[in-house]
Parts: structure tokens; sequence; C-alpha cells
């Protein structure tokens, strides 16, 4: 895949606008982070664009965001 939607979204810290288009997303344990941009679209809920694809992609699975190397936050994919 690469987009997907997330639902149940959390972040440690807001978020700049332009910080959205910078971010890495890590959908299981050990795996390579993959860039991504991402698009809010509610208060919890958000579309994922890919710069590659990830393979096997589940709903239910967990995603993990991370921005300049530091974990800053996740939802759960649907």
């Amino acid at each position: 895949k690469d987009e997907f939607t997330l639902d149940k979204m959390y972040f440690l810290e807001d978020l700049k606008k332009e910080d959205l288009k910078k971010l890495e997303v890590r959908t299981r344990y050990r795996a390579e982070l993959v860039k991504c941009e991402l698009e809010l679209t509610g208060k919890e809920t958000a579309k994922v664009k890919l710069k590659d694809q990830i393979k096997a992609l589940t709903a239910g699975q967990s995603a993990v965001f991370y921005l300049n190397n530091q974990c800053i936050g996740g939802g759960i994919v649907i």
C-alpha cells in the first residue's frame, strides 16, 4: 500500500503544518522507517501518503510517527 487511513491518533506535541510533510512512519517492530505525509481529516483521523509502499498493512495495526528520529505519536490503521 502507498496510503492508508488512521483513527485514534495521538500526538505528544502540536505539530506545525510544514512538519506534516516531513514525517516517517513505522508499522511493525524493527521495520524500516518510511517517509510519509500526513493529511489530517478530523480530530483523531488522518490519511497517510507513503513515499514507498508498505506490504501487508492490515487494519488494526499501529502506526507510529517520527520527526527527526524522535517518536511524536501514532494511531490505529483502519
